[in-house]
């Protein structure tokens, strides 16, 4: 996992469809947007005050913005992830973008 790109919303829908099992899909939105409704089989990656506050500017490893979700966490670290795939509540959805 060293790419960063930006992905438009076929590629993530191919992405999952094809690959689901090894796609790690962050939600980055707020706690509440995350549970009013999310893409199916997201993880809520919500950074809280206190996770950013012990960073104090540096950056945050997945392994730490994950921190409450053990399993996840696990499966990152053994590798079982080919892809992880962000999105806010800034990116564009299917029907606008």
């Amino acid at each position: 996992m060293g790419d960063l790109r930006e992905m438009d919303c076929p590629v993530v829908k191919r992405l999952l469809k094809d690959d689901s099992a090894k796609c790690l899909l962050l939600d980055c939105r707020s706690f509440l947007a995350f549970n009013a409704g999310h893409i199916r089989g997201a993880v809520n990656a919500r950074c809280n005050t206190i996770v950013r506050r012990r960073a104090k500017g540096s950056v945050l490893s997945l392994d730490q913005i994950l921190a409450g979700d053990e399993e996840v966490r696990e499966r990152l670290r053994s590798g079982m992830y080919s892809a992880v795939v962000l999105y806010d509540e800034r990116t564009p959805d299917s029907e606008t973008g």
